[in-house]
């Protein structure tokens, strides 16, 4: 059996060391053994040694391992507790937010009516967990840009917010500053229609006329500021048009088509407004008046109003009453007028007085 055993270090070690057992059990057949210790020292000096110095290898063998394992055991350790200690704060964290979320508290609106608008710089008032803001932007001449005009709700007023849950939403009005507009070009336009679409776009006007001799008269030569600049609103602009160059005389046009008025004005004039009215006297068809008298002077390019015939004014007519019914008679013999027959003489019979 020793020598089998399964355990190198149980088995016979030397083929002498298994003779002397198997003597042994020849003198005494009821003699029992053990491999490793019924031996004594003197008789197994030599595999006491040998398995000694197995032992001591293995010893250090596994000293040396479990010195080897010590620091990835210590890291591991540390990862650990490291998480754990990680996960404890985020729980404890989001336990004090939940808590702190579900609290209602009471705030007091803060003034910011007359401070400048800031987006970067609007969260030291308003902290986002609690406000809401909701900005307009509307021209204001009287403050700069990003001006706060307004605020709703009022400062002073108290609210009730949950934090992240519940907000208080504060409408801010700020001022974009003064509008501007962009100045039309003008230029060839008759200066008075100028002047009400100046106004509608909220710019004031300053009418000077001046001589021209290229422009007609009543049109507009330039502006001030010029066309296609900026200004604000509410400017003033200067508008200047023109009188005209060299003058010509005004022809006489009454009694005459619309189609000759235009050829004797040779271009020198420009029609105006043209009106109908009847007339006793005037042809229909034919200018009755003008607005510019003949034979006076006018710059090139003036206007002249007509006045054109309608012919004389219709004769008034009066309509016949309509017939009324007349009442039936019952009687249906007619009645007949008695005439008197005047007595004429005979030209052979005398007359007697």
């Amino acid at each position: 059996l020793g020598s089998m055993e399964k355990n190198p270090e149980r088995r016979f070690q030397s083929a002498e060391q298994m003779l002397k057992y198997i003597e042994k059990l020849k003198t005494n057949p009821n003699y029992i053994f053990k491999t490793r210790s019924a031996y004594s020292s003197d008789e197994e000096q030599t595999g006491t040694s040998s398995e000694n110095h197995m032992s001591n290898k293995k010893r250090k063998a596994n000293r040396h391992q479990s010195r080897s394992m010590f620091p990835i055991i210590l890291g591991v350790t540390i990862a650990f507790g490291i998480v754990i200690i990680t996960s404890a704060i985020v729980l404890i964290d989001a336990i004090l937010k939940n808590q702190n979320a579900s609290v209602t508290t009471t705030v007091e609106i803060p003034s910011v009516v007359g401070s400048t608008y800031n987006s970067a710089d609007i969260g030291d008032t308003f902290d986002k967990s609690i406000y809401k803001l909701d900005i307009e932007y509307v021209y204001d001449s009287s403050l700069p840009e990003n001006t706060i005009l307004e605020q709703e709700p009022e400062a002073g007023e108290k609210r009730k917010v949950r934090k992240n849950k519940q907000f208080c939403t504060v409408k801010l009005t700020v001022s974009k500053g003064v509008e501007k507009i962009v100045i039309p070009d003008y230029t060839g336009l008759e200066y008075r229609s100028v002047k009400l679409s100046a106004e509608k776009l909220g710019l004031k006007c300053d009418l000077r006329q001046t001589s021209n001799d290229t422009v007609d008269v009543g049109l507009v030569i330039s502006t001030k500021p010029a066309a296609r600049e900026e200004v604000n609103i509410g400017s003033t602009i200067i508008i200047y048009y023109s009188k005209g160059g060299k003058l010509f005389n005004v022809p006489v046009l009454t009694n005459l088509t619309p189609t000759e008025a235009y050829a004797k004005m040779d271009g020198n004039f420009r029609v105006g407004t043209v009106t109908y009215e009847h007339s006793e006297t005037v042809e229909k068809g034919k200018i009755i008046s003008q607005s510019l008298s003949s034979g006076t002077q006018a710059a090139k390019g003036s206007i002249i109003n007509f006045v054109i015939s309608l012919g004389p004014s219709p004769v008034a007519t009066v309509e016949p009453d309509p017939p009324q019914n007349l009442p039936i008679e019952t009687d249906p013999t007619p009645v007949i007028p008695s005439v008197t027959q005047p007595i004429i003489p005979n030209e052979t019979q005398p007359i007697i007085p």
